[in-house]
């Protein structure tokens, strides 16, 4: 899987479903598990998935 923006699959649509419910904005992006955990640990992003 490339790193870029999810745009697709029933992960994105479960989470876009029920964000937009809430009203949160929100950006889902596809990257390589160290930058994520690196993202994790200093703050920039607020969560994460594993499919």
């Amino acid at each position: 899987m490339e790193t870029g923006i999810a745009t697709g699959g029933i992960e994105v649509e479960i989470i876009d479903m029920i964000l937009n419910k809430l009203n949160i904005k929100y950006k889902i992006e596809i990257i390589p598990w160290a930058k994520c955990e690196f993202v994790l640990n200093a703050g920039t992003f607020d969560a994460s998935l594993k499919v």
